[in-house]
């Protein structure tokens, strides 16, 4: 999976939760609580306990308000934000220690072991779908949204549609 096994297991020891600082909900500028997710998008969406933690590849920043990248494994970092429900309730913006370097498999390996359940992004490559998904995260794609407030927006408003086969790319381009 991995093409230098020393990084993915340096990477692997770091993760993510270790480089970010997680902030509750209230401590993001122009946090709202959001409306409800259609069922067809989010089934079980509003059972009570219902728990995400979505990853949007974004460039280096500090609030939700951060761009989106263009690249997946070789985004500068992640913004992580917890859905309880129908509403935003923590998040963290976590730099990607493998930006600069191969081994999008330690990538993959720490966003599954963070706890990522969903995934939205512009684009991915058919290695890193098939490592996220095999996993059982949910793959979405959104091409609009600038930043990771608006990525998460579209989640819950079900403006996302599920990655399919024609909407993999090779390389490293959206």
């Amino acid at each position: 999976m991995c093409d230098n096994s020393r990084e993915c297991a340096a990477a692997g020891s770091q993760g993510f939760a270790a480089s970010g600082t997680r902030r509750p909900l209230e401590d993001a500028p122009h946090a709202e609580a959001q409306g409800p997710a259609p069922a067809s998008v989010r089934p079980g969406w509003t059972e009570p306990g219902f728990v995400r933690l979505v990853a949007v590849p974004c460039e280096a920043g500090e609030d939700l308000d951060t761009e989106r990248s263009a690249h997946f494994g070789r985004a500068p970092a992640f913004g992580l934000v917890r859905l309880e429900r129908d509403s935003m309730t923590a998040w963290w913006i976590a730099p990607n220690p493998m930006a600069q370097r191969s081994g999008h498999g330690a990538v993959a390996a720490m966003l599954i072991e963070e706890g990522v359940t969903d995934v939205v992004t512009a684009g991915i490559g058919a290695g890193m779908y098939g490592r996220l998904t095999s996993a059982g995260l949910r793959v979405w794609r959104e091409q609009d949204a600038p930043t990771v407030r608006s990525a998460i927006e579209a989640l819950v408003e079900g403006r996302v549609v599920p990655i399919a086969d024609g909407d993999l790319h090779d390389g490293h381009t959206a």
